[in-house]
Order: C-alpha cells, then sequence, then structure tokens
C-alpha cells in the first residue's frame, strides 16, 4: 500500500480528495492536515510516500508548505488545483518551482460520477509519484539568479538549425533553470514538448516568459521559429518542423500516450536536420523521445541528457543513456553552457573533442 498524506484546509475539497483515494485500494490515507505546522508534524510522524496537495486561491501558506517540506523531509508532493484556474495555477506554479512534481485540477463540481477523470487521474498520478527520488536542491537551483552564460554576439550565425527540449515530472523547475540562464541572443530557435496536465500551459508559459530573456510562447502552426525565441507545443498537438522550415502540428494521435511527444519532434528535427539539431533529454518518467533521439544521433546530430543525480525522474534521460547515444550527459546546473557552446559551434565540434 503507498502511503498519502493529504493536505487540504478546507473541508469540501478534502473530502472530495479522501472520496477519490478511497477508490484506489493500492493507496492508503495516513495523515491528514490542514496548516503549515500539521503538514510538516505529520510528514515527520507518518512518513508518507507522497504528499497531496490542494491548492486553493489564497495558496500562499502552500507554498511554505512546499518550501517547509522539500527543506525539511523531502517527499513527492502532487499539487491539485481548486477553485479559480487562474489564480490557484499561478500558486501551483510558484509550488512547482519550490519542489513540487505534478499538478492536477479538481473540476468545479461537487458530484462524483463513476468515471470520474479527476480520481483517475489523481490516483495514477500519486502511485507513479511513490518511487519518485526526490532531488531535494532542485528547489535550491531554481532560486534567484541573473548572470547568463556567456553566449555569442547577434551577429553570430548559428551552427544549428534547431534545437529540441523534451521534458516531464521536474520539468519545469528544470526549464525555468535553464532558460532563464541562457543568453538573450541564443543562437538558434528552441522547441519544447512538455508533458503537464491539460489547462496549465499558459501558466507555465507565462511563468518562463518573466524568468527568462529569451521570448517564450506557445507555437503557432506556419511560423517561421527566430533565433532566440522558445516555442511551446500547443495542449493536445505535436510539434515539428515542415519541409519549409516552419513550425507544423502533427496528428492529435498520442504516441506512447502523449500528445504532445517528444518522439514527434526529435523524429522532424532528425529528418529536417540531421546533423544541424540538437536534441536535449530532461527529467521525466518513460522514454518517450529515445527513439526520436537515436535518429537524430544516427543523422550526426548533437544529444545532450541530464544526469541522473540532477533528474527528479531518471526515466526518459536514463532511457538516453542507456542506448549511448548522447553526445553529452550533463548535470542541471551545467546544461545552459553547453547547449549554448553546442549551438554556437554544431556538430563540427564533436572532432574536436
Amino acid at each position: 500500500m503507498i502511503r498519502i498524506l493529504v493536505v487540504d484546509p478546507i473541508d469540501r475539497s478534502r473530502r472530495r480528495v479522501l472520496a477519490a483515494l478511497a477508490r484506489q485500494p493500492s493507496l492508503g490515507v495516513v495523515g491528514i492536515a490542514a496548516t503549515l505546522e500539521d503538514a510538516i508534524e505529520t510528514c515527520h510522524s507518518v512518513r508518507p510516500q507522497v504528499v497531496a496537495l490542494t491548492v486553493h486561491e489564497a495558496g500562499e501558506i502552500d507554498v511554505e508548505i512546499v518550501n517547509a517540506i522539500m527543506r525539511e523531509r523531502p517527499t513527492p508532493i502532487v499539487l491539485v488545483c481548486a477553485g479559480s484556474r487562474a489564480r490557484a495555477s499561478e500558486v501551483a506554479f510558484d509550488a512547482l518551482k519550490a519542489g513540487a512534481l505534478d499538478v492536477v485540477e479538481m473540476p468545479d463540481t461537487t458530484s462524483l460520477p463513476s468515471a470520474d477523470p479527476f480520481s483517475t487521474r489523481l490516483t495514477a498520478t500519486l502511485q507513479l509519484m511513490a518511487d519518485v527520488r526526490v532531488v531535494r536542491q532542485i528547489a535550491d537551483r531554481t532560486g534567484e539568479f541573473t548572470s547568463p552564460v556567456a553566449g555569442p554576439s547577434s551577429a553570430a550565425v548559428a551552427a544549428v538549425a534547431a534545437v529540441g527540449i523534451c521534458s516531464s515530472t521536474g520539468g519545469p523547475a528544470a526549464l525555468d533553470f535553464i532558460l532563464r540562464r541562457l543568453p538573450h541572443d541564443f543562437p538558434a530557435p528552441i522547441l519544447v514538448v512538455q508533458h503537464i496536465s491539460r489547462g496549465f500551459l499558459d501558466g507555465l508559459v507565462e511563468w518562463l516568459s518573466g524568468t527568462s530573456r529569451l521570448e517564450v510562447r506557445i507555437a503557432k502552426n506556419g511560423e517561421l521559429p527566430k533565433a532566440g525565441a522558445v516555442y511551446f507545443a500547443p495542449e493536445g498537438n505535436h510539434l515539428c518542423v515542415g519541409e519549409s522550415g516552419t513550425i507544423a502540428f502533427g496528428t492529435e494521435i498520442p504516441v506512447r500516450g502523449h500528445c504532445p511527444a517528444g518522439e514527434v519532434l526529435f523524429e522532424s528535427l532528425a529528418e529536417r536536420y540531421g546533423r544541424r539539431a540538437i536534441g536535449l533529454m530532461l527529467t521525466g518518467m518513460g522514454d518517450d523521445g529515445a527513439d526520436g533521439l537515436e535518429r537524430l544521433a544516427s543523422e550526426g546530430g548533437i544529444v545532450l541528457a541530464q544526469d541522473e543525480r540532477t533528474s527528479v525522474v531518471n526515466g526518459m534521460p536514463g532511457a538516453v543513456v542507456e542506448r549511448g547515444i548522447a553526445t553529452e550527459v550533463l548535470s542541471l546546473e551545467h546544461i545552459a553552457e553547453r547547449l549554448t557552446y553546442w549551438a554556437a559551434n554544431g556538430a563540427e565540434a564533436k572532432k574536436r573533442r
């Protein structure tokens, strides 16, 4: 049985979470807390495997709880976003930045139908997080830091045509850490697939826009990607690079359970640019994108993977490392620097290593 601590100060939403957990025999509630002090004390006493923390509109205390748990007894935290999506999602991203791993939206309804998507999503997420090894330092690494790595001048010609990034669990904080450290004149466009719950992409993009020197936005079908800009795959669409070099959206059919999928992005970069592309795999569960990066490597492209020590979940980058296709395996602290280096020097630099 997976030991769950439920943290929620509001009776109505707490009952909804408890009802969802009661439907899954593999999940057991070992503690319930309503305040910061209760949450920390209970976390120490019952030693849960996962914390389910409900985020409300006035959620400053929620972020404090995440900070305290990550500081005193690091434990996987799943956020349950209740109330106004706009305000609660803003709080949720502050909590993700502090070290929470994933977020599930609670619909604003009192009914609990037999086929309840919220209960299914929440219980599945809690089960997945039970074995996650939390990286305590991830919250510290994403703190205020404004000095980017040295990069080429804006007049420099990029050696690569595009950078592709795929991330999942732990990805928002890792992306924040990397993007805020890239120079404003990064010489290539960056295309990103982030696995995230539906309804939270806008909040993620807004958050990263406020911390990065680069232009961060959701991609539009048919636009020509430009250097120094970051394009996120829109919800429910695969992100590709078309024959003319413009952004294209693939079919809405999930690949390995994901839409958007890193697999589709990396395959398109390999086909369109080959050795003039970079693929970066960040923290996440599963192996989405590994096949695409293997093809990119076979075409002479540059493949980078986050290392196990700094990954919240080593599934996706670990799959790349196991295949022996990574040009470099990098700690989170060094990814921005090396990404800038490879973007400026391209695959030719591999011959000089």
